[in-house]
Order: C-alpha cells, then sequence, then structure tokens
C-alpha cells in the first residue's frame, strides 16, 4: 500500500525550500523503518494488518537522541506531525508539546489516519519524516483555506466556515490584500500545478495582516471545499468568502 504521488507531493518532506520559508517553521526527524514498525504498534489498526508479524518494538536510540536534540533547537513549543497527517483524531485538543516525553507522549495515541501512514511506510520498506512544527496558538478566525488550479488562485475561503467570525468583517479589506500577495509567492515557489493550501493570518505590526502557510491537501472533492463546492468540477469563482459577507473576486492573474 502507499499513496499516489498527487498526495505524496503535498507532504511537507517533499516541499521545495521556496515553499517551507513561506510556512510554519519546523524541524524535521528521519523515522527507520524499525522506528515506523515501533510507532506502528502503539496503533491497533497497524497491528490488525501486521498480525504475526514482529513483536512489539522499541523506537531507536538514534530517534531518541535526535529527537532530544531538535527540542533543545525549538524555540519554544513544537506540534508533532507526519507528511500525510497529524495525531489530531486521537486528540480533541492538541497541546503544544515542550519536552521529549510530551512529543512521546503524543506519537504513540493510537490513531487511525496515522496508521495508514506508518502502514504505507511499512509497505514501501522504506522510513518516514516527522515534523517538529514550531506551536503557533492559531485563532479559528484565521484560518483559510486556498484553491490553486494551473497554477492560479481560483478561490479562498474561511477555514472554520460553520460561523461567522467579528474579525473578518473587520478584515475584510486586509483579506484582499494579503491572501492574492501570498498565493503569488506560494504559486512560485510550488512544485505542482494544483493543490489546496491552508493558511493563517496574524497581525503584521502594521495595521495589516501576514500569512504563514501550515500545510498542503491535493486539489481533490476528497479535500473540504469549504464554503465552496466541487459541484460539476466546482463554483470556485476567485472569490474570498467568508461567512455573512460578501463574495468579492480580486482580481487574480494567472501565477505560472
Amino acid at each position: 500500500m502507499s499513496f499516489p504521488i498527487e498526495i505524496e507531493r503535498t507532504f511537507r518532506e517533499h516541499w521545495p525550500s521556496g515553499i517551507a520559508a513561506l510556512a510554519i517553521p519546523a524541524r524535521t526527524l528521519s523515522l527507520s523503518l524499525h522506528d515506523v514498525a515501533a510507532l506502528g504498534w502503539f496503533t491497533p489498526e497497524f497491528r490488525a494488518v501486521l498480525a504475526g508479524g514482529p513483536n512489539r518494538l522499541d523506537l531507536s536510540r538514534t530517534f531518541l537522541d535526535d529527537l532530544d536534540a531538535a527540542i533543545a533547537q525549538a524555540p519554544g513549543a513544537v506540534y508533532p506531525r507526519l507528511g500525510y497527517c497529524s495525531w489530531k483524531a486521537s486528540s480533541p485538543c492538541a497541546l503544544p508539546a515542550r519536552t521529549a516525553r510530551q512529543v512521546l507522549g503524543t506519537i504513540t495515541r493510537p490513531d487511525a489516519r496515522v496508521a495508514r501512514a506508518l502502514l504505507a511506510a511499512v509497505s514501501a520498506r522504506s522510513g518516514l519524516a516527522l515534523h517538529l512544527v514550531d506551536w503557533h496558538d492559531i485563532a479559528p478566525w484565521s484560518e483559510f483555506r486556498l484553491f490553486i488550479r494551473d497554477r492560479r488562485l481560483i478561490g479562498a475561503s474561511q477555514y472554520y466556515c460553520d460561523r461567522a467570525f467579528p474579525e473578518l468583517f473587520f478584515a475584510e479589506s486586509a483579506l484582499h490584500a494579503v491572501i492574492p500577495a501570498f498565493a503569488e509567492a506560494l504559486g512560485r515557489a510550488l512544485h505542482m500545478t494544483d493543490v489546496v493550501a491552508d493558511i493563517h493570518l496574524a497581525p503584521d505590526g502594521r495595521n495589516g495582516l501576514k500569512a504563514e502557510l501550515i500545510e498542503l491537501n491535493p486539489f481533490s472533492p476528497l479535500t473540504s471545499p469549504c464554503l465552496f463546492t466541487w459541484h460539476r468540477g466546482g463554483d470556485f469563482d476567485g472569490s474570498i468568502r467568508i461567512v455573512g459577507g460578501g463574495q468579492k473576486t480580486s482580481g487574480l492573474a494567472n501565477l505560472s
């Protein structure tokens, strides 16, 4: 079992340096095939597939030493994740990890999506990358999803689309400045033509907003369209959509 190439190319370990420069910083650790199997045994879905396989393994000393070193280099708390997903499904409230022990407490939680990534690696007889992303307190209003097709931004939507956020009404003009500008920078760095990018916004200290990339997702109906729809190929019209706000277009140019 392995992931289709259009999914694997969204994983952080495959990002060009230009994309990483636009993202929340992270330190990346290598998980050997041994360590992949050791993590997998914490999840029933992994054990069920590999029934009759090796007994439970311990994480390697090399990985544990690398984890200690990475935590020492981090400027603050971190959020561990794989390229495919994080452990958020097994933790209703994702918590910042400030020590190696806290990271291990997260990555040894049973998680069905994580099991899928670990099984894919075992099937391919390869290791994986574990990313320790700098912890940000990301307000729900500040997350946006950008839809890029043929290197052109064809729409943007607030990520949490079940409610209106007063912050977005006050910042609507700033959204139409920062989102197209960020999309242009991202489009020039992209290693794939079609992608869905999740970003977060924060005050830039000059009465405006700045953006950072959280993750990339496949441009696929399996990825939530938020305030758009995938019906008949999608209704992406270049607008920036917020609940209760105007659906204004931004005259977005081709970024190729």
